[in-house]
């Protein structure tokens, strides 16, 4: 297991261009930044003007301050994400996605199931291919296709 570590202050903005295989990201106290991928000839992590780039040919596992500010592009596997506050992106997922204990999230295509527990933020959708779970949302939920079932419970605002 090859591990990167650098600091990265308490809410860095950080870019997950692609990931080849299931991508996990943590959300911890503190200003340190781990990237950890089985080999680092297959991970990149780099500083381009004011955020973190990190880039992986198969999966990974990330431990960021709980405040980042995440944009995420491809992942070809699964993707679980818990305990960020800050606002969180996801492009593609191509495997099924669970959050836990996250702040605003946007979402853009997911090819599986989708499960979403206690968020902060609004969170929005646009396609869902396999089935999604939402619960204990805080604000606004809305979604545009949902290709499976569809569960929503304990959302204080508005849903579309």
């Amino acid at each position: 297991m090859e591990t990167i570590t650098l600091e990265a202050g308490v809410s860095p903005r950080v870019r997950v261009q692609s990931v080849g295989g299931d991508l996990r990201i943590v959300g911890r106290s503190g200003s340190l930044l781990e990237a950890q991928a089985p080999s680092r000839k297959d991970l990149t992590v780099t500083r381009e003007a004011e955020q973190v780039v990190i880039a992986s040919r198969i999966g990974c596992l990330l431990f960021l301050p709980a405040g980042a500010q995440l944009e995420i592009g491809a992942v070809g596997g699964d993707a679980r994400l818990s305990g960020m506050a800050g606002e969180a992106s996801l492009a593609t997922v191509g495997g099924d996605l669970n959050l836990r204990d996250m702040g605003a999230i946007r979402l853009g295509r997911v090819a599986g199931d989708v499960r979403i527990v206690q968020a902060s933020g609004t969170v929005a959708a646009e396609w869902i291919g396999g089935d999604a779970r939402c619960e204990s949302l805080q604000d606004e939920l809305e979604i545009g296709l949902v290709e499976g079932s569809l569960s929503i419970r304990q959302v204080r605002s508005a849903v579309r």
